[in-house]
């Protein structure tokens, strides 16, 4: 018989692979795929690569040495530890955010759509164990970052993910939190000043340099939704955003502004007109965002709808976003109008009733390199059905749907068939006013689906 000390590997590495297969199966599941493929992804790194792989170097070695050697457990265990580490630590790695999210929102994915009782039972058991899982493998490479930043200096090295230190300008394509912001000791956070004078001695470059104060604002505020609806906003100082930690737009783009004064930076709070799901008809002077000077160019930034998303209900959601960090002045136009039109930094600015009629289009459109080709406006008055035209240069996966304002007529155009063409179709069946709603993905799964931007169409039979 093994003795117990025997049995730690063999042990750790079935460990090892439910956890494989867990990551595997969760990332299926949140890409919607079929539970066969589900099933698939979840249990090909737990038996069938080890044993392929015991199997082919032990072929290998008997026509080598002309003999059998035994299949040993302590064989297939080391293989099995291996792969499966392997794969968490590249999930882990390259794609750390989208590996945990799909274990947090669908760790239950392996049991697909089973029913009963007892499912439930462990469904729920599942996603519980899931966010802890998720929750502890997120606190564990955040401490591999913090030993990596604390040794950093005694090595001589650069500590800024590669990532970030290739991308410069926006689109910021993959990029994570500004390494200063995620290691910023709580110590700092004391005053405007003492964190501001810790990014600016962490970070030297000034484009990096403004990603890290715009990734402070975006991750340390919360947006102030109570307020906001009941339309009693507080004071909205920096101190006392800095302070209270919540904010709606003003405090946003204001704390953004003390931060880069206090390394002197040349920055400066806009207001104007925002384009969001609750003022894109009445169009009210209800945003705030900024403008920052780096070497003679001009960034406009919005802190505010960087950091997350009011849904349907009015509920704030934190999520960390780059969209509008350094977006291009011809781009940022499609929803945000300065009250001083030099803001807007383009050649030739646009007015207001241009503004209005512009299509409302998310930089998520422009930065996947699609371009609307008609209509050109906002709101077009079709008969008939709806015809979107764009071009599609990278072969994006293009969904959209449709809902009756006034009504809860919905539909879904195209046939609710992704498309990677050029020309979106919707069929309205009654009179009146529609919003198409555009998504797109990289892959053909619904999960992946993002919003891109919306056009209205007036319909008359």
């Amino acid at each position: 018989m093994r003795s117990s000390r025997e049995l730690i590997l063999p042990i750790f590495a079935i460990v090892t692979s439910l956890l494989g297969a867990w990551f595997a199966s969760s990332i299926a599941a949140s890409l919607k795929m079929p539970i066969g493929l589900i099933l698939l992804a979840g249990f090909i790194f737990l038996p069938i690569l080890p044993i392929i792989w015991v199997v082919y170097q032990e072929g290998r070695i008997r026509r080598i040495w002309k003999y059998r050697i035994p299949f040993l457990t302590y064989r297939i265990s080391w293989r099995v530890l291996t792969i499966n580490l392997g794969l968490i630590t590249t999930l882990l790695i390259v794609y750390p955010q989208f590996a945990l999210n799909a274990l947090r929102q669908h760790g239950d994915g392996i049991l697909g759509d089973l029913q009963g009782e007892r499912i439930e039972t462990v469904r729920t058991t599942l996603r519980q164990v899931a966010n802890e899982t998720a929750d502890s493998l997120e606190q564990v490479r955040n401490q591999v970052s913090e030993t990596i930043s604390l040794y950093a200096p005694v090595l001589d090295l650069d500590i800024r993910d590669a990532t970030i230190a290739e991308q410069t300008q926006w689109p910021w394509q993959g990029t994570g939190i500004h390494p200063a912001i995620k290691n910023m000791p709580s110590s700092i956070e004391t005053s405007i000043p003492t964190v501001a004078n810790y990014i600016a001695t962490a970070e030297s470059d000034p484009i990096q340099r403004l990603k890290a104060l715009h990734d402070y604002v975006v991750t340390r505020i919360e947006y102030d939704a109570p307020a906001f609806f009941s339309n009693n906003i507080p004071d909205q100082s920096p101190n006392r955003v800095f302070q209270t930690r919540k904010a709606v737009c003003q405090g946003y783009a204001d704390l953004l502004t003390a931060l880069g004064k206090a390394i002197g930076l040349e920055i400066v709070t806009l207001d104007g007109y925002g384009r969001t799901a609750f003022s894109n008809d009445s169009f009210e002077r209800n945003h705030a965002w900024n403008a920052v000077n780096l070497e003679g160019q001009w960034y406009l930034v919005d802190a505010t709808w960087d950091s997350g998303n009011l849904n349907e209900s009015g509920v704030w959601q934190q999520q960390y976003k780059t969209d509008y960090l350094m977006l291009p002045p011809e781009v940022m136009i499609h929803n945000h109008f300065p009250s001083d039109s030099t803001w807007q930094l383009l050649d030739r600015p646009f007015t207001f009733t241009e503004f209005q009629q512009l299509p409302d289009l998310d930089p998520r459109f422009f930065a996947e390199g699609l371009r609307l080709i008609n209509p050109v406006q906002h709101q077009t008055q079709v008969e008939g059905r709806a015809k979107i035209e764009l071009e599609n240069p990278n072969h994006r996966y293009l969904l959209a749907d449709y809902i009756q304002k006034g009504s809860s007529q919905t539909g879904k155009c195209n046939s609710g068939q992704a498309t990677t063409g050029n020309t979106i179709s919707c069929h309205f069946h009654h009179s009146g006013r529609y919003e198409v709603r555009l998504y797109s993905a990289s892959f053909p799964y619904g999960q992946s689906y993002l919003s891109i931007g919306k056009l209205e169409f007036d319909f008359r039979t």
